[in-house]
């Protein structure tokens, strides 16, 4: 009998919870600022290039959240063979720039083409191409055409509001 006494004893100071919890303590609470809302969201992005003078084609669209003034194209960059990014815009004297204009066009990627509107209001949704004459260097030494998918990454800003990247991969396109 006594040795049952001492087992339940011990069973009763087994089951006992400590009055303290144990454990890391929980951390305070942190309110969490919402993020802002983009100034502009970008969709369908499509990259190509190509064309008699290769050059470089970026199609996608916009749609502003907030009015948009001087909506511009800063640069392309495209991997190159060492996976490295390097400017993809040709920068010959007279060659050509890098172009940001609208793009009305078909699943094809054809279309009328025209000039950014200075200012986009809220709510507004286009379709624009980034365009300009490619950096064949980025293909190796002699290249006349380029030779295979890379990615890309796009910058764009609007006053006040930037850079904005869009990243793809460019395929390459048909010569013109």
């Amino acid at each position: 009998m006594p040795r049952l006494l001492v087992l339940l004893a011990l069973a009763v100071l087994a089951c006992r919870r400590p009055t303290k919890e144990i454990g890391p303590a929980p951390e305070p609470h942190r309110s969490v600022e919402p993020k802002p809302e983009p100034a502009f969201v970008v969709s369908r992005v499509q990259c190509v290039y190509g064309g008699t003078a290769p050059a470089f084609f970026v199609w996608f669209d916009v749609e502003a959240r907030v009015p948009l003034h001087k909506l511009r194209g800063l640069g392309l960059s495209i991997a190159g063979g060492d996976a490295a990014f390097a400017d993809a815009v040709e920068r010959r004297v007279g060659y050509g720039v890098l172009a940001l204009r609208t793009r009305v066009r078909t699943d094809a990627g054809v279309g009328d083409v025209g000039v950014v509107p200075p200012a986009i209001a809220a709510g507004d949704r286009l379709q624009l191409e980034l365009f300009g004459p490619l950096n064949l260097s980025l293909f190796g030494p002699g290249a006349t055409y380029p030779t295979e998918e890379r990615p890309f990454r796009a910058e764009l800003e609007a006053e006040g509001i930037g850079p904005v990247t869009i990243e793809g991969t460019c395929a390459v396109g048909p010569a013109g």
